[in-house]
């Protein structure tokens, strides 16, 4: 172990090899296409981008957080408005997940579970999706792996908590400018926050300053935003997101098991709804939407929990496709599910005849990518299997943290949309607990590996 962790070398060469993989990929791929690197959300961030350098403001959304069009913005100032400069820059910043997942690891587990956690985040398919894409999502890993690694260390024995209090909110901060998603996770987060410091007898004074600390960035990027949404359109509210996706999604699937109608049907009735309230605002418009889903949602509780549970079976065991579309942006892949499952039922005839030999390797590739998501839960279960039998004590209240961190992800992205991509969120901690299951059975397999060779050396002894 101790060998294993005097090579510094072995984790910068991870990063190194990843990246010049990850680029030789790209440029060897990238024909030009935009709907290589682009899905139908991407507009959504590149128009407020453009929006912001043409005329020095995000134009009339309300749909999206600032964090990703700035970070747009500013490619398109260095670099000009090529879609290329985005995807060549997120690949080079996917190398910091790989960084965190070591630090974590090592930090919580060990140097040989640092190490394979290094390499299963830089071979990790959900991560190059979306690397490859015009969308949030590796840019949000990015700063939630910061939110991750900083609290791991606050919920410790280190000393620096004031610093770390602020570094640890302003990370937070910064992933919820990027994608809303962790807009409520401030609340457990804070709450968890303060039981760690009063249980560890910091002061009250100590105390509160932290806490402030933690929740400042958030009160001035968040509350910035939300007061230029009340400027502009009149609601506090962050994002027109959360409206929509309660109001078309959470209820409207509800409201189509319940009738047996299609998804369209179900999408009339609620527009001929929001069309009867007349003439809306934006703000009004968020507001009917939120109240009516709300209500709604209180009233049909079981059906929630229903649609939930299916949402996490979908968000947890569903393999993520999306990188095929980089290879084959025309492909549909409704029907590249179909193509595999047909392959998998050794339909060769059929697979070969309504498939292009560049197709059927994209399908026999991602063949296998079900078995490795269920290997990563069986190391998972595994790792925590062993938690116990580590020194827990030191680490204890950041393993809580991390499993908290998950259950809230899964918490507010379990619903009838839910699929493999909404799993990246907390994918990096999924990994580095994977990591150590591995390393733990690593260790088994040679323990019993010298179990074996040290009898056969005796009885050799005996026999001389």
């Amino acid at each position: 172990m101790n060998k294993l962790y005097q090579q510094r070398w072995i984790l910068p060469a991870i990063v190194i090899v990843a990246l010049v993989l990850k680029l030789s990929l790209f440029f060897i791929f990238y024909h030009g296409d935009v709907h290589q690197i682009t899905q139908p959300d991407s507009e959504g961030y590149l128009a407020p981008a453009k929006s912001l350098i043409m005329n020095g403001n995000y134009g009339n959304i309300l749909s999206r957080t600032p964090g990703y069009p700035t970070f747009i913005a500013i490619l398109f100032v260095l670099f000009g408005q090529h879609l290329s400069a985005i995807i060549i820059t997120q690949i080079i910043l996917s190398s910091l997940l790989i960084i965190q997942g070591y630090y974590l690891a090592r930090r919580l587990f060990s140097p040989v579970a640092a190490y394979i956690s290094a390499i299963l985040i830089a071979i990790n398919f959900l991560f190059l999706s979306y690397t490859l894409m015009v969308l949030t999502d590796l840019l949000f890993a990015i700063a939630i792996g910061f939110v991750f690694l900083i609290g791991s260390y606050l919920f410790s024995d280190h000393p620096r908590k004031l610093w770390l209090s602020f570094s640890l909110g302003l990370a937070l901060a910064t992933a919820t400018l990027i994608r809303p998603v962790s807009y409520y996770l401030l609340i457990p987060l804070s709450v968890g926050a303060l039981w760690y410091f009063v249980h560890h007898h910091f002061g009250w004074r100590k105390t509160i300053i932290s806490l402030i600390l933690l929740t400042l960035p958030s009160i001035i990027f968040i509350g910035g935003w939300q007061v230029r949404n009340q400027l502009l359109f009149g609601t506090y509210a962050y994002t027109s997101i959360t409206a929509n996706n309660l109001y078309w999604y959470y209820m409207g699937n509800i409201i189509q098991k319940q009738q047996h109608i299609p998804f369209d049907e179900v999408k009339q009735q609620l527009m001929t709804k929001l069309q009867k309230q007349g003439s809306l605002s934006s703000a009004q418009e968020n507001d009917f939407m939120t109240r009516t889903a709300v209500a709604f949602l209180f009233q049909h509780p079981k059906a929630l929990m229903k649609q939930m549970l299916k949402g996490f079976s979908h968000l947890t065991i569903s393999s993520d496709h999306s990188w095929v579309l980089f290879f084959d942006p025309h492909i549909d892949l409704a029907t590249f599910n179909q193509a595999k499952r047909d392959l998998l039922h050794h339909h060769f005839s059929q697979s070969f005849a309504q498939n292009s030999l560049s197709q059927l390797l994209l399908i026999v590739t991602a063949i296998p990518m079900r078995f490795f998501l269920f290997l990563t839960y069986l190391l998972i279960a595994l790792g925590i299997v062993m938690l116990p039998k580590t020194d827990m004590k030191k680490n204890r209240v950041s393993h809580l943290f991390l499993l908290g961190c998950v259950l809230y992800f899964i918490l507010v992205s379990s619903s009838s949309i839910s699929y493999a991509r909404f799993r990246s969120p907390f994918e990096l901690i999924l990994l580095i607990y994977a990591s150590f299951g591995l390393s733990g059975l690593l260790l088994w397999l040679k323990q019993q590996r010298a179990k074996l060779v040290f009898p056969s050396s005796i009885k050799s002894l005996d026999g001389n």
